[in-house]
């Protein structure tokens, strides 16, 4: 079971000092606790639930707790000295936010199975998720339609069943289909983007205002998300500027001034590819009649 604290109290820590340092101040051991894994914390029953260990708080301190539907609750109000409180979180399934006014948020994702709204893993009933673990859990297989309750990080953090991949639905449904080749993902919808057309090869002339963002990938397009790549930006006179990415995406940049900027695509397997973008200068113009 993991557990996460909104605050963190402990005494003064000892640490090595170094060879020619002098510590400015020591203290003996001391224990505390830390949640090392990260935000959400998934209850996943109600023993979780039961079993949460309660927030901690400073003096001043205020605490609150939003519900799944934006109800509000006020746990501890101007604590007038440190201590810890329960926080009041049941069985009703979706994303529940702590606040502290000193220690920052805290989420809790409960599962729809425990309130008996998850739904049935169909395109008429879809699934409601919250954690990643849940399609393994529940051994869904081939036709399992689900959505994903809105956090940061969900989509990236499921577990996908063996045999299967994702297939996204209209309407941000998502379904599992049968998957003999290893696929995780796939998706046939419609995409838009911009792209500069008007004439053959990488190089460029636009104005300034006009210029679009720098695409880059670390594996020829291909999408690989851990492929990494460099990307180099000489311009007409000035300081050299220097991208480390990964992935595939596209890199916002402001062109300064008027000129030939170069640019460079370093790829993982050592591949490169170059092209110049020529900013236009402003100009002005006088009609006279």
């Amino acid at each position: 079971m993991r557990t996460r604290y909104l605050a963190i109290a402990a005494a003064a820590l000892r640490f090595p000092a170094l060879a020619d340092e002098t510590p400015e101040a020591t203290s003996s051991a001391c224990a505390f606790a830390f949640d090392p894994a990260g935000a959400p914390v998934a209850l996943k029953t109600a023993s979780d639930i039961a079993s949460l260990r309660p927030a901690t708080y400073q003096p001043v301190d205020t605490v609150t707790l939003v519900a799944p539907d934006g109800t509000e609750t006020t746990v501890v109000s101007g604590a007038p000295s440190a201590g810890t409180a329960a926080l009041p979180i049941t069985a009703v399934g979706g994303v529940w936010t702590a606040h502290s006014s000193r220690s920052g948020t805290a989420t809790f994702t409960v599962r729809r199975s425990l309130d008996s709204t998850l739904g049935a893993g169909t395109a008429a009933s879809p699934a409601r998720l919250v954690d990643g673990d849940e399609l393994v859990d529940y051994n869904a297989g081939d036709g399992y339609v689900f959505t994903l309750d809105a956090w940061d990080g969900l989509l990236d953090s499921l577990t996908i069943p063996s045999g299967v991949r994702l297939e996204e639905l209209d309407g941000g449904a998502w379904s599992l289909v049968s998957s003999s080749d290893g696929c995780e993902y796939a998706w046939a919808g419609a995409a838009s983007f911009p792209v500069d057309s008007r004439r053959l090869g990488p190089d460029r002339t636009t104005k300034k205002a006009d210029a679009l963002p720098i695409s880059f990938s670390g594996d020829h397009w291909v999408g690989d998300p851990s492929k990494a790549a460099t990307l180099t930006i000489v311009p007409p006179g000035g300081e050299t500027s220097t991208f480390a990415l990964a992935g595939t995406g596209a890199q916002p940049f402001t062109f300064g001034k008027p000129g030939d900027w170069s640019l460079t695509l370093a790829m993982a397997d050592g591949t490169t590819r170059q092209a110049v973008v020529t900013i236009l200068g402003e100009a002005f113009v006088l009609v006279v009649q």
